[in-house]
């Protein structure tokens, strides 16, 4: 039996970098300036999460592996749909599924947005503030992962 495209999920990992004082690291999106969200991204072929997660994290954010220390991952992925589904690397998906990755910044590198097309601009947030500042079909996601990982927002 073949799955139909609005029940595929894509591969993906996210990232939650924190400061250690509870704030955690969001990116202003270009394509809707008014939603910030945590770094995330597809998982290629042939890539593990992690190194997925690390390639991302460069991508978007400039964050170099050595500049942060990896605290903890989900046991399970954690699935969102998108408002409608949508077309990535050649397929339709109707959502993600995602590995969640909390990692914690090494030192006080500044922050300045690379190249990329995603993020318009990076700052550090409250998790409440997040919740109030992301789309809404990912507040329940972002909800998951910061309950996941509260023990190290605290």
């Amino acid at each position: 039996m073949t799955v139909a495209a609005f029940e595929r999920y894509r591969e993906n990992v996210g990232i939650l970098v924190t400061d250690g004082s509870g704030n955690v690291l969001v990116g202003n999106l270009r394509r809707d300036p008014l939603v910030w969200i945590m770094p995330q991204g597809g998982i290629h072929p042939g890539e593990t999460p992690e190194q997925a997660m690390y390639r991302e994290l460069e991508e978007e954010t400039g964050i170099k592996p050595g500049e942060v220390s990896f605290i903890a991952k989900t046991q399970n992925a954690i699935r969102y749909k998108f408002r409608e589904p949508m077309r990535l690397d050649g397929s339709e998906y109707s959502g993600q599924e995602q590995i969640w990755f909390i990692l914690n910044i090494i030192g006080n590198p500044g922050l300045q947005v690379p190249m990329d097309d995603e993020f318009l601009d990076l700052r550090w947030a409250e998790p409440s503030w997040v919740l109030r500042n992301v789309s809404a079909y990912k507040i329940a996601v972002y909800e998951e992962v910061f309950d996941y990982f509260g023990k190290w927002l605290s």
